[in-house]
């Protein structure tokens, strides 16, 4: 698993507060996922976390390359924001993802991601304190059979994305949410994937079409 722009707490304005991070913390912690958590060098986790999960997850201070993340085999799943940038970016990687809206256009983009079946909401608002036993409970099934349905839609759809940039090249402005309407409304060419999941705490990253 992976988990995604809600930032480091350098630049984002959806940094996560200590209370959201210890609480994504213990969820992770519960649910015995895989995961990659790109925390920033500001995130505060809860003291002993990173050694107890050592074994299964890393967590990563500083900058990491989130496209190239999103792209490894290993990844099936993104919690993030539902930013344009970002959601266009798991899409295209064919992730499913984890949806946390916390503002402006957040909130119409999860509907879409949830329209097109690539999504499971885990939390709401920039404020919210997410259930750590919630949280878990929705990661383990979404690494489970039970996602499973939602993961080969996301793949379905990073096909579709890979294909469509090819043809049209770059989008920019408000092409972007036309391409993802688009996209996400019509229904990859992944490898198989494993089930980790990516928590991603960086600023947006420019992508470039998955190869």
């Amino acid at each position: 698993m992976c988990a995604g722009p809600h930032g480091s707490g350098e630049t984002s304005p959806h940094a996560l507060s200590p209370e959201q991070a210890a609480h994504v913390a213990e969820a992770l912690a519960l649910s015995s996922a895989p995961f990659v958590w790109a925390a920033g060098t500001l995130t505060v986790l809860p003291e002993g976390f990173e050694v107890a999960t050592a074994s299964r997850g890393m967590v990563i201070r500083g900058w990491a390359p989130q496209v190239e993340i999103l792209r490894h085999r290993a990844v099936g799943w993104f919690l993030m924001h539902c930013g344009m940038n970002t959601l266009l970016e798991a899409v295209s990687a064919g992730v499913a993802m984890l949806a946390w809206p916390m503002g402006a256009d957040h909130f119409i983009n999860r509907v879409l991601l949830r329209e097109a079946g690539v999504a499971i909401d885990v939390a709401e608002g920039a404020d919210a304190v997410p259930d750590a036993a919630q949280m878990a409970k929705a990661i383990a099934a979404a690494v489970g059979d039970e996602g499973k349905p939602i993961r080969e839609r996301a793949m379905e759809l990073g096909c579709k994305a890979v294909a469509a940039v090819g043809r049209v090249g770059a989008l920019t402005g408000t092409c972007k949410s036309w391409f993802a309407f688009w996209l996400m409304s019509t229904s990859a060419c992944r490898p198989p994937i494993d089930m980790g999941i990516f928590l991603f705490g960086l600023p947006y990253r420019k992508s470039t079409p998955r190869e």
